[in-house]
């Protein structure tokens, strides 16, 4: 799992050299996803590069739900204070989300 992940950490690093930031997205959650199995700090660090990658492209329902793995990955680790802090974030994400769409409808 440590292989793969660092594999897909290098592959988000080439697609934002070669501005392709929903790939870089993409292969930040796969490596997450990878590390979650071996190494959950680094894990989080990964779904963050993710989570801040998806609010750039104004993806913000996806942002929160990388961001409630996160959330997840803290409540299982017994980090009950990350874990909160990690779930109104993403909640935030979502309903900012929500408020912009809202935005434009009235405009």
């Amino acid at each position: 799992w440590d292989k793969a992940g660092t594999s897909y950490e290098t592959a988000a690093a080439c697609h934002l050299k070669n501005s392709s930031p929903h790939e870089a997205a993409t292969a930040y959650q796969d490596a997450a996803n990878a590390f979650k199995k071996t190494d959950a700090d680094r894990a989080v660090l990964l779904y963050k590069e993710a989570v801040a990658v998806q609010i750039d492209l104004g993806r913000c329902t996806t942002a929160a739900k990388l961001q409630k793995e996160i959330a997840d990955i803290h409540e299982a680790s017994g980090n009950l204070n990350a874990a909160m802090e990690a779930y109104q974030t993403a909640m935030k994400e979502k309903y900012r989300m929500h408020a912009y769409g809202d935005a434009l409808l009235v405009i």
